[in-house]
């Protein structure tokens, strides 16, 4: 499977502080029934960011029971610092399912599996096992 996402964001506003009203009645929408003296001059922004990501997985059962998935995603971001807009991040889990050998117990169904990830910036590395018994 291959894909990609891509994400345009836009962030806009205004602020502005004014005093001295003769009444509360026109709440903000006469800014201009107000003094400025003394409140910091209005100011208004616009801030575009983009997120791009392109990824891929490959998935592998044997018949006796092995599973491998590997992953592998390149993401780049208008917002980080320039030489640094792009980080690749591979990742890779393995499972066995026991159950599907001859020596499990009865009516039991068990699984053991790993799975270890990392990024460009900081390593981060996971490995679990789970056993499940079914009734």
């Amino acid at each position: 499977m291959v894909g990609t996402k891509y994400s345009s964001f836009t962030n806009s506003g205004f602020e502005a502080t004014m005093q001295g009203f003769i009444t509360d009645a026109f709440t903000f929408n006469n800014l201009g029934a107000g003094t400025q003296t003394g409140s910091p001059p209005p100011i208004s922004y616009i801030q575009e960011s983009k997120l791009v990501s392109f990824f891929s997985r490959a998935n592998y059962g044997s018949p006796t029971s092995y599973f491998l998935t590997g992953v592998i995603r390149r993401d780049g971001s208008s917002r980080l610092a320039e030489g640094h807009k792009w980080s690749v991040f591979p990742a890779v889990s393995a499972s066995w399912r026991i159950s599907q050998r001859g020596f499990h117990a009865r009516r039991a169904v068990l699984h053991a599996g790993g799975a270890a990830s990392a990024g460009d910036v900081r390593a981060t590395r996971r490995f679990s096992r789970t056993l499940r018994s079914c009734c």
